[in-house]
């Protein structure tokens, strides 16, 4: 399963809120609803994403198996 939690990480760092994001991603708030419930979104918001915070993919998602969620 993906996780958006370092992405998460990124904006509480940067204070970076959900309309900011939104707008200077310019992706819709739903879709950053979904990335901050870890729901899936396309590579084309991610890429947005990573532009607005000049980041890597790697930098925003991680894998995170069953047994660690299980554990979580």
């Amino acid at each position: 399963m993906l996780s958006y939690k370092p992405l998460r990480s990124i904006l509480a760092k940067r204070n970076i809120g959900k309309k900011e994001l939104m707008y200077k991603a310019d992706i819709s708030l739903t879709t950053v609803d979904k990335l901050l419930k870890d729901e899936s979104v396309t590579l084309p918001v991610l890429e947005r994403v990573c532009n607005f915070l000049d980041c890597k993919i790697g930098d925003i998602v991680e894998f995170v198996s069953e047994e660690e969620l299980v554990k979580n």
